[in-house]
């Protein structure tokens, strides 16, 4: 199931950005959000990415496990991170706009 801005039930992942849906078992690990974040937002090559990718690694040798988690930042309106996800394992599904 895909982790969103409420808590995990089993609170091994941190909340998601208000909007995003992330769902850990799809990503690949291929940092096509964060090529999209740095270029939308014109960061120079060399600096960070808002938007990263964590790695998570269980197990020991030879049963080793990794799991990857996209991790937005969550302060686009249009975030191009989500949009260019290959996967749907990063989706922006929207905000609550009852507030704003």
């Amino acid at each position: 199931p895909a982790l969103t801005s409420e808590a995990c039930p089993e609170g091994e992942i941190p909340l998601a950005p208000e909007g995003f849906a992330i769902d850990p078992m799809r990503c690949i690990d291929c940092h096509a959000c964060m090529v999209a974040c740095k270029q939308s937002r014109r960061i120079p090559a060399g600096n960070p990415a808002p938007c990263h990718v964590d790695a998570q690694v269980s197990g020991s040798f030879p049963d080793v496990k990794m799991r990857f988690i996209p991790r937005p930042c969550g302060a686009c309106e249009d975030p191009a991170c989500a949009a260019t996800c290959p996967t749907g394992a990063l989706r922006f599904v929207g905000r609550d706009r009852a507030d704003a």
